[in-house]
């Protein structure tokens, strides 16, 4: 028999959204790994989760897993309520009570009462464990040893457990649960109790990812001279915010959390280390990887394998950006058998890029390294998924002629020992920021998409116009703004014109001036310019003016490498 709970009253809410894809994801995962516990969370108190947990809990018993569900959510117990169950012994009885021996089962009738904790549905191999009865505070009822004990007792009862968790603006709950969870899964073998032993990675306890994110930060940054003389590429900004930053908050997006950095061996990797720290700020766990020279993309896996382990992994390129994130392309890999997945994107000049020549069946055929001749448009983008495969493939390649380990030749590898190395097009936009046309290219994009907000103080006589950012203690006088623009904090912009596609970082003076398409980075100012500033990528500390000395002259102190353009 198959039952379909799904009733919420929009079929294209975004609950109803979550629900199918949950629901995929999991049910996937769930056929590859030792998958035992999963929370269902919201954001705050919303009906539409007590119905998505449920549903969950049916699809899986419809496909003969043992199932329990589980109302931890005891502030405000409704999940009885979706099966017309009797909201009786339950959680808080469990917790405040001894546990039933085993021998007898959690719903035999002479564990707490007739017709016992665990209550039979009318869907075949689904129990539900109701809150139970309201007795204490909940975040120390979900802290102690006896749910502890609970959760891992249910683990024993079933297949798989469904929780219907606390809000995670109830913090102290929310954060309790997955503790207890993690817990009782202690000292289980990798593929777990009732797992498989040649469990691929995937989704691990309580629904997490267990793949790893690695993320390339070496390089000295030579195209992007002179700014790059005294900073990371990596740490120059895109609308605002340094694009490893970006990077890392698409990996944590996705559900990685335990994330590599590869950086040289020179200042630049002191400034990267600096500047994103622990990883904390961002919710996840950093580990530095030291690359004593840029030997290529391939041997920046090769010295990240004690760091990866078996795990599956994401590896990103710190100096990319890519429309979309990456949280679709990472569950289509977590709920695959492939061995690794390669991001292509049709690009103009093929040439400079590694490309894929694609089968008649969209399987890849062959990857060379920047070709005279390309077979195809198809670039790779600087985004890849693998598994422990890689380790092999990256010890048995030779370097190129440029003396690295070039990854297509990794993967390339993989495609002829016989490994699944799935293509995924592209269809929106990715920069590579390697160039000042590709930054401001990049910064064009971003800005054109992100969230806009005015916070900072714009004066009566000033006029914003258009998708701009006004960041907290940045100051508009008399001035006009028009977006897609941000002005970073403690930036004045006095009697002056900022016009689209441009981004101004913290601590600047724009006076008396006119500035569009630009990224200006911090504490530099542009004061009294009689023309206009377009198209350009202005460093930090950089000041540029108007001088009245006679006789009228360009006067210009000029780093290696830089490029200026006299009208």
């Amino acid at each position: 028999m198959t039952i379909n709970l799904i009733s919420l009253t929009n079929p294209t809410s975004p609950a109803a959204e979550a629900y199918r894809r949950l629901r995929i994801n999991l049910l996937a995962a769930g056929r590859e790994t030792p998958l035992r516990t999963v929370l269902v969370v919201a954001a705050g108190a919303d009906p539409d989760k007590t119905t998505t947990v449920a549903n969950l809990a049916v699809a899986f018993a419809n496909v003969g897993k043992r199932v329990i569900l589980a109302d931890c959510d005891l502030r405000n117990p409704a999940q009885h309520t979706v099966f017309g169950l009797g909201n009786t012994a339950g959680v808080t009885t469990a917790v405040n009570a001894p546990l039933p021996p085993k021998g007898g089962g959690l719903n035999s009738p002479q564990d707490w009462g007739a017709g016992g904790a665990l209550q039979a549905t009318e869907v075949p191999g689904l129990r539900v464990l109701t809150a139970g009865p309201q007795a204490g505070v909940p975040a120390d009822l979900l802290a102690s040893p006896a749910m502890t004990a609970l959760i891992a007792r249910l683990r024993d009862e079933a297949d798989i457990v469904f929780f219907d968790a606390p809000p995670v603006l109830i913090a102290t709950d929310a954060a309790e649960l997955p503790h207890q969870a993690r817990r009782s899964a202690a000292g289980e073998g990798t593929a777990g109790e009732g797992g498989r032993a040649g469990h691929r990675g995937g989704v691990g306890e309580c629904g997490e990812l267990t793949m790893k994110g690695l993320i390339l930060s070496g390089g000295k940054g030579s195209r992007l001279y002179p700014i790059t003389y005294t900073s990371a590429k990596q740490l120059v900004p895109v609308a605002n915010k340094p694009v490893l930053f970006r990077v890392i908050e698409a990996i944590r997006d996705a559900g990685i959390h335990d994330i590599g950095i590869v950086v040289g061996m020179d200042d630049n990797a002191r400034q990267i280390r600096e500047a994103v720290g622990d990883g904390s700020r961002w919710g996840v766990s950093v580990t530095y990887i030291p690359q004593e020279a840029p030997l290529g993309l391939a041997h920046a896996v090769k010295i990240s394998e004690s760091f990866l382990g078996d795990d599956r992994f994401v590896m990103f390129l710190g100096d990319n950006v890519i429309q979309g994130g990456i949280s679709d392309l990472i569950r289509r890999f977590e709920t695959s058998d492939w061995d690794s997945q390669v991001v292509l994107t049709a690009v103009e000049e093929p040439q400079h890029y590694g490309v894929a020549e694609l089968a008649d069946d969209g399987s890849i055929r062959q990857l060379v390294e920047k070709p005279k001749q390309p077979r195809s448009n198809l670039a790779l983008v600087g985004i890849y998924m693998f598994s422990k495969p890689i380790f092999q493939a990256v010890n048995s390649i030779a370097p190129s002629w440029r003396n690295e380990l070039e990854i297509t030749d990794a993967i390339q590898w993989l495609v002829d020992q016989g490994y699944r190395v799935q293509p995924y097009v592209h269809r929106g936009w990715w920069i590579d920021t390697g160039k000042p046309i590709d930054m401001l290219a990049a910064n064009d994009r971003v800005l054109d998409e992100i969230e806009h907000h005015v916070l900072g103080a714009v004066d009566a006589q000033s006029h914003v116009n258009g998708k701009v950012t006004v960041e907290r203690t940045a100051q508009i006088v008399n001035s006009v703004i028009r977006g897609p623009a941000i002005i970073g904090e403690n930036t004045r912009i006095v009697n002056s014109y900022v016009g689209p596609f441009t981004a101004i970082y913290h601590d600047c003076v724009i006076e008396n001036s006119e500035i569009e398409h630009c990224i200006v980075l911090e504490n530099s100012r542009i004061v009294d310019l009689p023309v206009r500033i377009a198209d350009s990528l202005i460093g930090r500390n950089v000041t540029i003016t108007h001088s009245p000395i006679k006789p009228k002259a360009h006067k210009l102190v000029l780093g290696d490498n830089s490029q200026v353009g006299i009208l």
